[in-house]
């Protein structure tokens, strides 16, 4: 509104003036809000798909997946594992992990160790690959391979692991390991017969 008089009208369009340019400020800010919360929205729909796309490869995996918290209770369980260790989900979610795959003999050094494990390195991202002894619901022990990362912090804090039971691979090199001693020991006996028969002449 054009303002060229000093009066009441002049006052009054003043005021339309700034209400207009308020409207005007306020529509700016809705505009943006709604851009927020549509980008927001764009990055919600594709956090849940790549959260549903890991759960979906975590639950096809052919390894082992236990996902533990800070006090070392199962907070996810694949099928995996379910068939390697005979837990399942709903047996095994919310169970301290080492009652469930490990060695009667091993577990109170566990459980002294894993406090210690989540204080030192929480925080911190964690990887590391071993080997050791596992069991399932039965009491049966075979070797297998461990892979742990540890992601988040405080409460949030998760150790992750994909396990592999290793029994045939461990089988196949001892059985290697094997071959190559019995050939080792039959080229040094033919060796000898050699020596022998050549000081005999």
């Amino acid at each position: 509104v054009a303002v060229h008089s000093k009066d009441e009208i002049g006052e009054l369009g003043q005021a339309f003036n700034r209400m207009g340019a308020a409207l005007e400020d306020v529509t700016v800010s809705r505009d943006e809000l709604q851009e927020e919360i549509e980008q927001r929205k764009v990055l919600e729909d594709a956090l849940r798909a790549s959260e549903q796309q890991s759960r979906q490869v975590i639950e096809t995996a052919s390894d082992a997946f236990i996902s533990m918290d800070q006090f070392g209770k199962v907070a996810r369980w694949n099928k995996s594992a379910e068939e390697l260790f005979g837990w399942d989900q709903e047996e095994a979610l919310g169970r301290r992990v080492s009652e469930l795959i490990m060695p009667t003999k091993f577990r109170s050094l566990h459980e002294r160790g894993f406090p210690l494990f989540v204080n030192r390195f929480r925080g911190q991202a964690v990887e590391r690959r071993m080997t050791t002894i596992g069991q399932d619901r039965h009491g049966a022990e075979f070797p297998v391979e461990v892979t742990i990362s540890t992601i988040g912090e405080g409460d949030h804090w998760q150790m992750n692991a994909f396990i592999q039971n290793i029994s045939s691979r461990q089988k196949a090199e001892e059985e290697r390991l094997a071959r190559e001693r019995h050939e080792t020991a039959s080229l040094a006996k033919s060796n000898l017969l050699a020596e022998i028969s050549h000081e005999i002449r």
